[in-house]
């Protein structure tokens, strides 16, 4: 998800927006659908994402 795909889904789920996070990952769309490089940089950046945002959270 871009930055643009996030502010479009803030704009049009306000209300939802508020209340649940969404994390975007500011990965470009310059990849082929299921690209190595692409499924690689996704992993590296849930990775990071899951360890330093979503667990430090403590829900």
């Amino acid at each position: 998800m871009e930055k643009g795909h996030r502010n479009k889904i803030r704009k049009r789920f306000k209300e939802i927006y508020q209340t649940k996070g969404i994390i975007c990952l500011y990965i470009a769309d310059e990849f082929d659908f299921m690209e190595t490089e692409l499924i690689h940089l996704i992993q590296r950046k849930f990775e990071y994402i899951y360890h330093t945002e979503i667990m430090g959270r403590r829900f």
